[in-house]
């Protein structure tokens, strides 16, 4: 999968420079909200006793390579000698070792009780609408980004088809 979408890329640039555009306008806000969201997290996962980074989240599925691929960035290759339950491959003593917009998007927006309780009672009730309208505003340009992909691959040349 990953291959074909670099070469979709590679041979249809110019049809998915809408798709790259959208991509780098959401690594933008996700980049933006990080440092609020790592101030969160910071404070509520290091006490975490039911650690969620665990190493299937590691994974990164069809929409994360046409995310990163759309931003020209390289996905981190699997290591199979992790096991699923483990700690995430990219779990280091002080969080994630990736950049937020390098995440894949499952792990990256997953907001447990107690980060959602944290953030709720540390955040003004109109600061906590601007960080969920963010929140909706990278959801809603990753979604554009992959419907767009997906259009173009379908609706173009038969080399550009994604086998779903």
């Amino acid at each position: 999968m990953e291959n074909r979408i670099r070469s979709l890329f590679s041979e249809h640039g110019v049809a998915l420079a809408q798709v790259s555009r959208s991509a780098r306008q959401a690594e933008t806000l996700i980049e933006l909200i990080s440092p609020l969201i790592e101030a969160y997290t910071s404070a509520v996962c290091p006490d975490c006793t039911s650690i969620c980074c665990i190493n299937r989240h590691s994974r990164f599925d069809q929409s994360d390579v046409i995310f990163m691929t759309a931003l020209g960035e390289d996905i981190p290759e699997e290591n199979p000698g992790i096991a699923d339950t483990d700690a995430c491959r990219f779990l280091g003593s002080r969080g994630c070792t990736l950049k937020r917009s390098q995440r894949p998007y499952r792990c990256t927006w997953f907001f447990c009780s107690p980060l959602l309780d944290q953030i709720m009672q540390q955040t003004s009730a109109a600061g906590y609408r601007k960080f969920i309208e963010l929140l909706r505003d990278i959801s809603k340009i990753r979604t554009t980004m992959i419907n767009d992909f997906e259009t173009i691959s379908a609706t173009s040349s038969p080399s550009m088809r994604m086998p779903y």
